[in-house]
């Protein structure tokens, strides 16, 4: 039985005109509630992920192909590492390639990325295009806003005893002498307009 239904034969039974019309402007009340809650938490998360990709393409102006960001959980709700990596690639990828990679560590290290050995390759299949790296290619990098958009440098964060507990729990090596940050294209408004054209606008 459809709910809207259910809910007309619930408010039928009650036998009082002003007991249904009591209960009618409850349901009313708790239903637009709930809309304008959902609204708030997609706002948050567009607000959010608006902000990383700005902060990202600021400190990273390039991704070498086949880099795998590693990162802590985002605080979005309604958007996953997976979602992320489709406009992270708009971004860093020519149209139609995949060659830059988003995974939470705390969920993926040891599943989806099963080893951080060095030069361990890796690849997924993204329903289309399809990721090649490898694990001599991550970058570490951090953001809790409303602080900023870090890459973790191991040679900055040697002492920072809580990115080095953060980093041991989730198998992060970090290794000096990696750069997977490239001047490849630089990210530019220009670049970001051309290669969000399909329909995305990040700015």
């Amino acid at each position: 039985m459809a709910p809207s239904i259910l809910l007309a034969s619930m408010i039928a039974l009650i036998r009082t005109p002003r007991a249904q019309m009591i209960l009618v402007a409850l349901l009313v009340g708790f239903a637009g509630s709930r809309h304008f809650q959902l609204e708030e938490v997609y706002r948050s998360d567009w607000l959010t992920q608006q902000e990383l990709f700005t902060q990202m393409s600021e400190r990273i102006p390039g991704l070498a192909k086949g880099t795998i960001l590693l990162s802590n959980d985002i605080p979005v709700t309604y958007y996953s590492d997976n979602s992320l990596t489709g406009p992270l690639n708009w971004i860093y990828s020519p149209p139609g390639e995949m060659n830059v990679m988003l995974y939470f560590a705390s969920i993926r290290v040891g599943k989806t990325l099963p080893s951080l050995d060095p030069g361990q390759p890796h690849q997924l299949y993204y329903i289309g295009p399809t990721f090649h790296g490898n694990t001599d290619n991550i970058l570490v990098v951090n953001f809790e806003p409303p602080g900023c958009f870090r890459v973790i440098d191991p040679e900055v964060e040697v002492d920072n005893r809580l990115l080095a507990a953060c980093g041991a729990r989730c198998g992060l090596g970090f290794r000096s002498e990696c750069d997977p940050v490239r001047e490849t294209e630089p990210v530019t408004s220009s670049v970001l307009s051309r290669r969000a054209g399909a329909g995305l606008v990040l700015f």
